[in-house]
Parts: structure tokens; C-alpha cells; sequence
């Protein structure tokens, strides 16, 4: 996977080949990122004559400057004016480096990012590069790490500064990757939101300059997600070059492309140079989150099922594959009116409809009975609970369910017990309040008596109660950045602080509790990421439940995050977030191959929706053991108006099933085929729902027909087995 020779580092995956060379003053070039390509001297693969005036450079030989090398590593202050890759300040105070190769070395394995997550090593099929550069200004030290995933195309990078200096040094900038390319004809995908409409689908083609998403909000976002794609101009779902990147982490980030002057480009990934900085004593190390690479020559959907395989088996907690339970959900079904007795009414009108945990969301804690009171007040009320959770747990284990709750652990109430006993612990400035949102501040996460007091807070409710799964909210943003804790000189830190301390609450909490199953939210799909995914198996993709709106919603997630990390709602209509109205069939094809649940109040539907429960959740414990393993397809591109349409065929590829979902309707129309994806092709399916057998290439190639006009908001199941 990994070779060296002729000062070429050589790391290969089944279809993609990544090239660095080193020359001969140590510099770091990048030569190639793209499909496999045999070994070879790669020598004359270089556009190193471009110059300009700026600066003049010799690049073995070549006239050249270091604004026209594709750089391995690239560094402020000595004449490339692009984006770099780390700012490092000496005892000067000059921010110029100049990173020279020293050696490097391979192992087996991945390569270790403590107190962060990052892709575990479950496989033979790893191996690691780490390459070693000295900076010839502060005497700090880089470590390149390349952990190579080969039988899943994927590359992953972090680095390490050791200061090696006798004086601090300050990092006032570190990106977990960069890669050069030398033309600039891509397009730039990401994932672009708001509140309760996340990681909508956005395509730009690139413009010169910085083209820059990123977040500064102390949580990866609704607004921003921290991946983006490059694809060329003609790529699609099934066709083109497309590379994909995306950071391991849940915090203030930036992703970009810079092109510059010579039309070539910069493609970057790290943490947000806006909210950091680190300051390192002598000896002392800083580890930035890991970043993931890919590369498809099959278009944008190799590319999410690259980084969907990616997950299944190699990131934490989601490639243990827990059993995703089937989630009633009760926010949208009392809000905060909630109370035991219609917990059990509750418990039993579903005990026999399929769902295995009943979730009690915002209400049952302290003082709790709107937004701006009792945050954090974390003990039981007894004016609605007065037996505790004792009587509701006793009911759930007596008809088959398990219990969950739902916490907000990082917020403190302007209005709570919580409060009045450490008025010091939210983060603030000294000189002004602080901003209150929802009524609640931040707690400050940099400090371990804080995140020790919380762990102490939930493990006394989950050490009482046979409490099974936790919904982890995070229902504001974070202001007034800086720490009581953090001196002067240090208040940069916050950020990557607050992090640390979140990871390491989350795994606290992990390791007391194995069992423990924790879904993440924040005010919905507000911190969906690989940092999250790492620690908790799925996410609340947004607080928006209408199914027509999740449509697009769960489109764009799907374009870097597993269908099985998606909790998908069937809820309530009229829809509380759009008063839109939709058939209970449609609503549960929409969840049905996702992580499925409900939010709804299951005491005042009909027969007929308790039935439509039961069978939406009997189908979905058929299939869930191979469509959560097997390959997802998008059949449809993102800015299609009339209909959506997606896919999962098993491993084995003898079975597979597709959802079909009419938006708005057009008049007159005679129907259309529908063509599938990812079939074998000389083997014949049975469409279960037509009651026909076809080819799998007549399936892929010339579809099968939908002759009925269907309405707004209709869908369609197709269940295909293999004969």
C-alpha cells in the first residue's frame, strides 16, 4: 500500500494512487492525486517553470516559485501567498516557517490522536506513513500522518507540532490536510442550513481566491457541515472524478479551496484559524483533528459510499454496528406538559405496535416546564413523576420496552437551582453579560470540574434507573468564547479546549455505561459529523419531522453520512413544523430505510395509523440486518423539483429495495421509467410490489414503468429479490 524510492512516497488504495516527492532541499511536493496508477519515476509529471516576479525559487534545477509548487505542506513567509497549512510564531514573533524533510517512517496499523476521535484500526488492511519535517525557523517539528485505508479508498491525515525549541512557540494556524492540484476545473460541492433545513446540496463552480465554508459557533452547525467535495465540471452521481474530504471532528472548523494565479488549487481542511490558537512550551505537543480523504472515478455516489463503508468499519462506537432501536420519541407529543400517567397511557397504547424504547424528552427534570427555567437542574420532578421513573420502568420492562431520556448536559439555565450554586461556571466575559439563548448559557466544558460535576449529574439518574438510551441535545450556540480558566495569553485555546472536555464527558460517560445507547442532537442535525458519529451511533437529522422537507434534508446527509446514522421520524399531521399533510404510507417510506422512529402521540391516532406503525416497523426488522450493510444509492440529483428517489442493494446484491417520492406533480403526465442502481446484472429480480421478474440489467438499463399519476406528497415501496 505504502512504497518509498526515489525520494517518491507511493500510498496506493484499490482505485486511487497518492504521490509526494521529495526535492533534493527537502521541500515536500505533491505529484498526484487520483485513480491507481502503476509506480514509476514521476519525474517529468511536474508544471514547476511557471514564476512571477514575487519570489524566485529553484526546484531541482527548474526557475520557479513557490506559489506555482503543488506543496506537500505549505508554510506562511516564503513566497507561496496561498493558503498554508500551519502558522507557527517563535520567540520573534515572525510568522515565516520553512518545513524541510528530516526522515520518515511506516507502520502497520493507524495512526493514534489522543483525546480526539479518529478512525480505528480493525483490519489488516492499514497502513501508516508518518514523515517527519523541521522547521528551519522555530525549530519546531512536524509529523505528517497518512493512515491508508486500501480496500475502502480512503486516506486518513492529522498532524503533530513538537516544539523543539528551548522557548514557547504560539501555533496561530494548523490544517489537518491540504492537497495541491494544478488546474482548476472543478466544481465545489457542500452542505449548506439553517435551522430545520440542514446540509441542503450547494454546487458553484470554483472562482480564484479563497472559497471557504467554514464555523465559529463552538459546534460543527446547521449552517455549515465540515466536508466539501471537488468534482469535475461533467460528474454526476454515477459518472466523473469527484474527491471528497471531511474532518473527524465536531468544532469550529474551515474547509476550503484557495486557487490561485496560476489557476492552480489548494484544497484544505482544519481547524478555524478565526477561534484558534496553542500555545506550546518546550517539549510540549499539539495533535489536530484527523481529516478524511477520498477519491472516486464512479461520481458522487462512490464517493458517499466510500466514506459510508468508511464508517461501518473504522469509526468508534458506529462500527461496533449496535442494534438502532425503534425510538416514540414524546417531544412532539407533549411538548413539556409531560407527566407519569401519560407516560403509561402512553406505554400502553404502543406495546404491542413494535416500538422497543419509549424516549422521555424536555420536561422531566427540576422546575422544568417551558424553555427558560430549570436547565440543568438534572433531578427527577416529582410533581409529575412522584414514583421517580420507578413505576414508568416497571410498566416499559412489563410490556417489552426500555426507557430513554433526553439530556441537554452543556447548558445551564439563567433560571435554575444550577445557577445559584455556581454562578461562575457559564461561559462569560467579566466585562459584560452574557448572551442568554432559550434561557440558557453555556457551561464552560474547558474546565474538569465542570465536566466532572455533569458526569456526577446524569450517572445518579442512570446509575438509579434502568435507563437504556439518551438523547444528547445541544440547543444553542455558543458566545462570549473564553475561559475563567484559560490566562491572557491562552483565551485562543478555548475552542479546541471546550472539545477536549466534551469528548472526554462523552466517553465518561461511555465507559460507566457500555450499554448506554446515546443519540446526538443539537436543536436537531446542528453538530452532524464524523467527531459526533465517533461517540453515538446516529443523529437527529433535524428538528423539521415534515417528510416532504426530510426528503432534501436526508438527501444532502446522505451524500457523506451512512442512512443508518440518520434517525428519521414518522410524525405527527398536521406536520408542527409545516402544517403539511401526508398519507401515513409516505411518511414511513421516507424513514424506512434510515434509522426509523416516531414523534408522535400514539393516545389519540386511529386503528388504522396503529396498524400502519405496526407494519412500517415489522418491514423495517426484516430488512435492517443487510440494507444498514449494504450499498445506498441516490437515483435522483439533488435539484430535481417533481420527484426524489434512493436505494440499498445488499452485499450479496440479491436484494434490495427503493423508495419512490412524488414532491409536486405535473399535469398529464403518461408516467416515466424507473431505473435502478447497483444490481447484478445476469440475474433475474422479482419486483415484489408488480409482482414481475426482470434482468438486473434491464432493471438498471431500461427500468420498469410507473404508469399511474401520482399526486403531491404520493410514494412508492419496491421490494426486488433475486431469483
Amino acid at each position: 500500500m505504502i512504497n518509498f524510492f526515489n525520494n517518491t512516497f507511493y500510498l496506493n488504495t484499490s482505485n486511487s494512487s497518492y504521490i509526494i516527492y521529495i526535492l533534493s532541499d527537502g521541500i515536500l511536493v505533491h505529484k498526484y492525486y487520483g485513480k491507481r496508477i502503476k509506480e514509476q519515476n514521476m519525474d517529468y509529471y511536474n508544471l514547476y517553470k511557471a514564476y512571477d516576479y514575487t519570489a524566485v525559487y529553484f526546484a531541482d534545477g527548474e526557475i520557479t516559485t513557490m506559489d506555482a509548487l503543488p506543496l506537500e505542506f505549505p508554510t506562511m513567509g516564503r513566497g507561496d501567498y496561498r493558503t498554508p497549512a500551519i502558522v507557527v510564531e517563535g520567540k520573534s514573533g515572525k510568522q515565516v516557517n520553512d518545513f524541510r524533510y528530516s526522515f520518515h517512517r511506516v507502520f502497520e496499523g493507524t495512526a493514534t490522536v489522543p483525546g480526539l476521535p479518529n478512525l480505528d484500526c480493525n483490519t489488516e488492511n492499514v497502513q501508516t506513513l508518518e514523515i517527519i519535517l523541521k522547521d528551519r525557523v522555530t525549530n519546531a517539528e512536524a509529523h505528517l500522518f497518512y493512515s491508508v485505508f486500501e480496500d475502502i479508498d480512503i486516506i486518513a491525515r492529522n498532524t503533530v507540532i513538537i516544539n523543539k525549541s528551548e522557548n514557547n512557540i504560539k501555533i496561530s494556524k494548523i490544517l489537518s490536510a491540504t492537497v495541491d492540484f494544478e488546474h482548476s476545473d472543478f466544481d465545489m460541492i457542500s452542505l449548506y442550513g439553517r435551522w430545520g433545513n440542514e446540509r441542503s446540496v450547494e454546487r458553484i463552480p470554483l472562482r480564484h481566491g479563497q472559497n471557504v465554508i467554514s464555523s465559529c459557533r463552538g459546534a460543527s452547525g446547521h449552517h455549515s457541515t465540515p466536508f466539501l467535495a471537488l468534482a469535475e465540471k461533467e460528474a454526476n452521481e454515477n459518472y466523473g472524478d469527484v474527491y471528497g474530504i471531511a474532518l473527524i471532528y465536531s468544532g469550529d472548523f474551515e474547509l476550503g479551496v484557495d486557487v490561485g494565479q496560476f489557476d492552480n488549487v489548494r484544497l484544505f481542511a482544519g481547524l478555524n484559524h478565526e477561534t484558534f490558537s496553542w500555545e506550546l512550551e518546550p517539549k510540549e505537543s499539539f495533535v489536530s483533528p484527523q481529516t478524511v480523504l477520498t477519491y472516486s472515478d464512479m461520481g458522487i455516489g462512490k464517493m458517499s459510499r466510500n466514506f459510508h463503508k468508511m464508517c461501518r468499519q473504522h469509526l468508534g462506537e458506529f462500527s461496533k454496528k449496535p442494534t438502532r432501536p425503534v425510538v416514540l420519541n414524546l417531544w412532539e407529543a407533549f411538548y413539556f406538559d409531560i407527566s407519569e400517567e401519560k407516560v403509561l397511557e402512553t406505554v400502553k397504547n404502543v406495546s404491542k405496535l413494535g416500538v422497543d424504547t419509549i424516549v422521555i424528552d424536555d420536561g422531566w427534570f427540576g422546575k422544568r416546564k417551558n424553555e427558560l427555567v430549570s436547565m440543568g437542574d438534572w433531578y427527577i420532578n416529582v410533581e409529575r413523576f412522584p414514583n421517580g421513573f420507578h413505576r414508568v420502568i416497571d410498566e416499559c420492562e412489563r410490556c417489552g420496552l426500555k426507557l430513554g431520556l433526553w439530556f441537554e448536559p452543556e447548558m445551564i439555565g439563567k433560571d435554575s437551582d444550577f445557577i445559584k450554586e455556581h454562578p461562575d461556571w457559564c461561559i462569560k466575559l467579566n466585562e459584560i453579560e452574557p448572551i442568554v439563548s432559550r434561557g440558557e448559557y453555556v457551561l464552560d466544558f474547558c474546565r474538569e470540574e465542570i465536566t466532572d460535576f455533569v458526569f456526577e449529574k446524569l450517572s445518579s439518574i442512570l446509575s438509579k434507573y434502568n435507563i437504556s438510551y439518551i438523547k444528547w441535545d445541544m440547543n444553542r450556540n455558543i458566545t462570549d468564547m473564553g475561559s475563567s480558566s484559560l490566562t491572557d495569553n491562552h483565551q485562543l485555546e478555548f475552542s479546541h479546549r471546550y472539545m477536549l472536555g466534551l469528548y472526554s464527558l462523552i466517553n465518561k460517560i461511555k465507559t460507566a455505561f457500555p450499554n448506554l445507547y446515546i443519540e446526538c442532537s443539537a436543536g436537531g442535525g446542528g453538530r452532524f459529523d464524523f467527531g459526533m458519529l465517533y461517540y453515538m451511533p446516529q443523529i437527529w437529522c433535524s428538528d423539521n419531522s415534515d417528510a416532504i422537507e426530510r426528503i432534501d434534508i436526508q438527501y444532502g446527509t446522505s451524500l457523506v453520512y451512512p442512512p443508518e446514522s440518520i434517525s428519521s421520524h414518522v410524525s405527527a399531521i398536521p406536520n408542527h413544523q409545516t402544517n403539511r399533510v401526508t398519507s401515513f404510507y409516505t411518511r414511513g417510506n421516507v424513514a424506512q430505510l434510515f434509522a426509523l422512529g416516531y414523534e408522535l402521540n400514539p393516545n389519540i391516532i386511529n386503528d388504522s395509523a396503529k396498524a400502519s406503525i405496526f407494519q412500517q416497523i415489522s418491514k423495517h426488522r426484516e430488512i435492517e440486518s443487510w440494507i444498514f450493510e449494504g450499498d445506498f444509492y441516490r437515483l435522483t440529483d439533488f435539484d430535481n423539483k417533481n420527484y426524489c428517489a434512493w436505494q440499498i442493494v445488499s452485499k450479496d446484491k440479491s436484494k434490495s429495495v427503493a423508495i419512490y417520492v412524488v414532491k409536486l406533480t405535473k399535469a398529464k403526465r403518461i408516467g416515466n421509467y424507473f431505473r435502478l442502481k447497483g444490481l447484478q446484472s445476469d440475474k433475474n429480480y422479482k419486483i415484489e410490489q408488480l409482482g414481475i421478474s426482470l434482468s438486473g440489467n434491464a432493471i438498471m438499463y431500461a427500468g420498469f414503468p410507473i404508469k399511474n399519476q401520482l399526486d403531491d406528497f404520493e410514494s412508492l415501496f419496491f421490494e426486488l429479490n433475486m431469483e
